[in-house]
């Protein structure tokens, strides 16, 4: 399951008219954005003032998803594990004749579900990798001095050899991204988080006891990488609209720097929402297995009641 906003804001960023789609999915909050711009925040010719709305609207979305769900997920998580600990100690203390459990000893045996977490191969469905998140943050700072050097460059220039100039450096510049991309971040592409589930029979209960014991202890650790990533995330698209904002209402004004700085910001702002999609649809999964075993404690409890 992907979520509805970061499919939608995918959906606009790869349109061909990325206005028209973000009319469709937001025309109430589109309508707000626009009416709280004006020509002279950004200082450009009114042609270009729809790109750069849709660009700038898209970051404050991202910005604002991510603070939205940086405190529903993280509490929401927190909540559902917590119970679950809760439910392994008790469950834990029932089989050890704490909790006036029966007459059953840890190496009884019995039937359990193990449910983990893995990136599957979209290609190769049979192959999976170790789930690791996305902590994908390019340098802001390194992409406006990059581009800054090449404005003042094209400053020296006449106007063939400029726009030339440009073409070259906005095709180099979104390969080095691109490049980029698939070296660090090429498994957002070719995986995606899965729920992997084994049957095991005849399996000492102390031994499934121990087993889930060490998936709680793996979901704390993963729940504290969640909460880093969004972290990162955040921090990341914030330095984004900064820079953004500032290029645009330095150079925006010529409509040959404006479609550069819209080229690598739109790429830049696309492979962050695929990394968002990524991380949250991993979140889902997690949560869901917390659910999952929480549920299994209470089956594995309930068989040996007397």
């Amino acid at each position: 399951m992907i979520d509805k906003d970061l499919e939608q804001i995918n959906s606009i960023l790869e349109s061909e008219d990325s206005r028209v789609e973000l009319e469709k999915y937001y025309p109430e909050e589109y309508k707000k954005y626009i009416s709280e711009q004006s020509l002279n925040e950004y200082r450009i010719l009114p042609v270009l003032v729809v790109t750069a709305i849709i660009i700038g609207y898209v970051i404050e979305k991202l910005i604002k998803w991510i603070k939205e769900h940086k405190q529903k997920d993280i509490q929401e998580l927190s909540t559902n594990l917590k119970k679950l600990d809760d439910k392994f100690v008790k469950a834990n203390a029932f089989f050890n004749f704490g909790g006036g459990g029966p007459k059953v000893k840890k190496f009884e045996k019995t039937d359990c579900e193990i449910r983990s977490i893995v990136l599957k191969d979209k290609d190769n469905p049979s192959k999976f990798y170790k789930l690791a998140l996305d902590f994908l943050a390019y340098n802001p700072e390194y992409v406006t001095k990059n581009l800054e050097d090449c404005f003042r460059y094209c400053e020296t220039l006449d106007a063939d050899a400029k726009a030339s100039h440009l073409k070259v450096y906005r095709e180099t510049t979104l390969k080095t991204i691109y490049d980029s991309f698939m070296n660090k971040h090429w498994y957002i592409l070719s995986t995606e988080p899965y729920c992997k589930s084994a049957m095991y029979n005849d399996v000492r209960v102390g031994e499934v006891l121990r087993t889930y014991k060490s998936w709680i202890d793996w979901i704390h650790d993963a729940l504290k990488a969640y909460n880093e990533a969004l972290e990162v995330q955040l921090q990341y698209l914030q330095l984004c609209n900064q820079a953004y904002n500032n290029l645009t209402n330095k150079y925006g004004k010529e409509k040959e720097y404006k479609d550069t700085i819209d080229a690598i910001f739109k790429t830049v702002i696309k492979n962050a929402n695929l990394s968002l999609e990524f991380n949250n649809k991993a979140f889902i999964i997690l949560n869901d297995m917390v659910k999952f075993y929480t549920e299994a404690l209470d089956t594995l409890v309930e068989k040996y009641k007397k």
